[in-house]
């Protein structure tokens, strides 16, 4: 099965996710879009992003 990652999850992304608090937001969201969220990141710093499900949304 090959796995085809959105491109905000890109390597050149992950890379800057390390630090401050950021990589577990981003093993989150990595989370909630495995599972079939739709996952969108609110900042360039990889912090906050919302989930959605497509009927119920959340902000993290």
């Amino acid at each position: 099965m090959t796995v085809v990652w959105p491109a905000h999850f890109s390597a050149d992304v992950v890379k800057h996710a390390f630090g401050g608090g950021r990589l577990s937001a981003y093993c989150l969201a990595l989370e909630a879009w495995r599972r079939g969220l739709s996952v969108t990141f609110t900042d360039g710093d990889l912090r906050r992003f919302s989930v959605s499900d497509g009927k119920k949304s959340s902000l993290r």
